[in-house]
């Protein structure tokens, strides 16, 4: 049987999770804006980005 401090810590853990993910989501601009293309990084630096962060 999971205890309650386990519990909480999981559910800690996925919502860190899941903000950071959020975070990485908001750090790519949108490639609508000719503005945010020119400052995009490239596409291998953020997924090096996301993944980092899940792990």
């Amino acid at each position: 049987m999971i205890s309650r401090s386990e519990r909480v810590a999981t559910s800690l853990t996925y919502i860190v999770v899941i903000d950071l993910c959020v975070l990485c989501v908001s750090v790519v601009p949108s490639t609508r804006s000719r503005v945010a293309s020119a400052l995009r990084p490239p596409a291998g630096l953020y997924l090096r980005i996301h993944f980092a962060h899940q792990t």
